[in-house]
């Protein structure tokens, strides 16, 4: 996907749909109207914000903004959050963890694991001799 673009962008929301497959990431699919000053449509977004959950109320004809996009190949705007004008919310999405992010946590753990289970047999075989070690006496 290209860079994310910062700019804010508004408009009407339409065909509000939020699915949730089991196993699969909850997904909030908008289509974002922007119009013109004579009231006229620009244009037709389709929006999607996916993830774990999805928290906040959206409706059809919430005026809705988005200030941070990519755009995928099938030419759909995927979102970080939407702000709904209407009412002051954010809607938001707590985001699937990344694979490197699991591998991170999982290493981490594993050296943990790893330190305490040195540390105690160092301390099974040699006792009081390796506490006054440590202790620098």
């Amino acid at each position: 996907m290209p860079p994310p673009s910062t700019r804010p962008m508004e408009g009407i929301a339409r065909d509000v749909q939020r699915r949730s497959d089991p196993g699969r990431p909850q997904t909030l699919e908008v289509r974002l109207t922007q119009m013109g000053a004579q009231g006229e449509i620009i244009r037709h977004v389709p929006v999607q914000l996916s993830g774990l959950t999805i928290e906040g109320a959206l409706k059809d004809g919430d005026a809705i903004a988005i200030d941070d996009w990519t755009i995928d190949q099938n030419g759909i705007w995927h979102v970080d959050g939407i702000h709904n004008l209407r009412t002051g919310a954010r809607i938001t999405a707590t985001q699937v963890p990344k694979l490197q992010d699991l591998g991170i946590r999982l290493g981490l753990g594993v050296w943990f694991l790893f330190f305490a289970l040195f540390l105690t047999a160092f301390l099974a075989v040699f006792g009081t001799a390796a506490l006054h070690l440590l202790r620098g006496h």
